[in-house]
């Protein structure tokens, strides 16, 4: 009794190719030919264009748009991160700033504290030299106590 080929076939480990397959296959093997493939009854024949920029878009347009637009984010992202480092530089700048006229004022109003005492003191020293008695009013000691 033979053996059928479907059993014969299955024992081997083979299995039947689809027939997109098999066309696929077909018009892989005719990539280096000269002559373009027949087109399958089912399908419809596709227009070639006949300009070489269109054919050119067609085949790379995909991949140009993705670089252009990997550029285009890694240049948003750059772009972002220096003005980032930018405005911290700038912010810096203006606490140095303003911590250095925080200390001028500082010093200012010591240097001015001191010279006032001092000139208070002169003031005292004469009234208290010059008369023998001191001509302070109450005025006065309440500014010297707010001071």
């Amino acid at each position: 009794m033979p053996i059928p080929p479907q059993m014969f076939a299955s024992m081997l480990g083979l299995r039947r190719v689809p027939l997109f397959s098999r066309q696929i296959a077909r018009i892989a093997r005719r990539r280096y030919t000269t002559k373009p493939p027949p087109q399958p009854q089912g399908e419809p024949a596709r227009k070639e264009s006949k300009g070489l920029s269109a054919n050119f878009y067609r085949s790379f347009g995909s991949p140009i748009l993705k670089t252009f637009l990997g550029a285009l984010f890694t240049y948003q992202v750059i772009y972002w991160g220096w003005l980032k480092l930018e405005m911290l530089d700038i912010q810096r700048e203006k606490n140095d700033e303003i911590k250095q006229l925080q200390r001028e004022v500082t010093q200012a109003k010591h240097e001015a504290r001191i010279k006032r005492d001092t000139e208070e003191n002169r003031k005292t020293d004469v009234t208290v030299e010059g008369v023998g008695s001191q001509s302070t009013s109450w005025i006065d000691m309440l500014r010297g106590f707010w001071r």
